[in-house]
C-alpha cells in the first residue's frame, strides 16, 4: 500500500504463532512468514490481483521453529481517487493446526525450502537428507580449493555448524548448495591462513619432533615416485596428516591445530599411516633396489 502502515488485531498475532512486540507489521513482515514454495505464488497473487475485487488464497506460513500451518487469506484492495492501491482489507481463516513440515517419509525428496523448515524443526530425517545430498560435492569442491586439508575434517565442521544453528539457512535468499559451499570456502581459508601462520612459525624456530625411529625410516623414503603413489592410497586422514607433517613441515602440535583435533590424534594418525606405509608392497619393493635417498 502507499504508506505501508498496517493495523493488526491481536487474533492475527495468534494466526502466525507471534508475539505483538516481536513483529512490526508491515508487507514485509507479512511476507516473511509465507512458506518458502509459497512465495512466489502468493507475491504475483498480490501483484496481479484487481484492484476493488476480491480475491482468496490458500497457503502456508511457518514459525521460526519450522512447524507450518495451512491458512486461507480473502483480501479486498480498495483503490484512491487516481486508482491508486490505498488500503487492503484481509481477513485470515485458519485451515490447520501447527505441524511437522514435512512427514519423515517425504524429506528425501523435498525442496531447499521445505528442508530449511525441517531443518529448523531438528528432524533427524533432514540433517541426513542435507549430508547426503550435498557432502560428495561440498569434498570435491575443498579438495579443489585447498589439496593438504582433511576434507572430511571440513565437511563434518560445515554441517555440524547448520545441524547448532538451522536457522542461519534461509532457502529464500540462496539454495542450501550455495550456502553449505560458502561455509566450506570460508572454513579452508581459515585453515589456509592458520596454515601458513604455522609454517612461519615452525620455519623461525627449526623445530620438528618427528623423530622416532619408524617415522625416520619412512619419511626418508617418500621422495621416491613409487613411495609418493602409495601415500596417495592411505586413508585420506592419515595421508593428509603425513603431508601436513613432512612435506608441511609441521609438529605434531601444529598438524593437531591445522586439524582441529587433539594432539594425540594427529600423531596417532601419522604413525598409523607411516606404519601402513612401510608395510606397503610399492614402499618395500623401493627399499629393496635401494632406490630411496638417504640425504635431502
Amino acid at each position: 500500500m502507499q504508506t505501508n502502515i498496517w493495523e493488526w488485531e491481536p487474533g492475527f498475532f495468534d494466526v502466525y504463532g507471534l508475539n505483538a512486540h516481536e513483529v512490526v507489521p508491515s508487507a514485509p513482515a507479512l511476507l516473511a512468514l509465507k512458506h518458502p514454495d509459497d512465495l512466489a505464488m502468493v507475491t504475483t497473487l498480490l501483484h496481479g490481483v484487481p484492484k476493488g475485487e476480491e480475491f482468496s488464497l490458500t497457503h502456508r506460513i511457518f514459525r521460526h521453529d519450522g512447524f507450518v500451518r495451512l491458512i486461507n487469506t480473502r483480501s479486498l484492495i480498495d483503490t484512491d481517487s487516481k486508482g491508486q492501491p490505498a488500503l487492503l482489507h484481509a481477513a485470515v481463516d485458519v485451515l490447520s493446526d501447527w505441524g511437522l513440515p514435512l512427514p519423515s517419509g517425504d524429506v528425501p525428496s523435498s525442496t531447499d525450502g521445505e528442508l530449511m523448515l525441517c531443518l529448523r524443526a531438528r528432524m533427524p530425517e533432514a540433517m541426513i537428507e542435507a549430508f547426503q545430498r550435498h557432502r560428495t560435492h561440498m569434498i570435491g569442491l575443498v579438495h579443489h580449493l585447498y589439496a593438504t586439508v582433511d576434507a572430511e575434517d571440513v565437511i563434518q565442521d560445515v554441517f555440524e555448524e547448520l545441524f547448532r544453528k538451522p536457522n542461519g539457512f534461509d532457502a529464500r535468499r540462496g539454495s542450501l548448495a550455495n550456502y553449505l559451499n560458502m561455509h566450506a570456502r570460508s572454513r579452508c581459508l581459515d585453515l589456509g591462513r592458520s596454515q601458513t601462520k604455522r609454517r612461519g612459525r615452525e620455519n623461525a624456530t627449526g623445530r620438528r619432533d618427528l623423530g622416532e625411529p619408524v617415522e625416520d625410516e619412512v619419511l626418508l623414503g617418500l621422495s621416491d615416485l613409487a613411495v609418493r603413489a602409495a601415500l596417495a592410497a592411505l586413508p585420506t586422514r592419515e595421508r593428509v596428516s603425513i603431508e601436513l607433517a613432512y612435506l608441511g613441515g609441521l609438529t605434531y602440535r601444529a598438524v593437531a591445530e591445522e586439524l582441529g583435533i587433539p594432539e594425540g590424534t594427529a600423531k596417532a594418525r601419522i604413525r598409523s599411516g607411516l606404519l601402513r606405509l612401510r608395510g606397503s608392497e610399492t614402499f618395500q619393493a623401493s627399499q629393496s633396489k635401494d632406490e630411496v635417498p638417504r640425504n635431502h
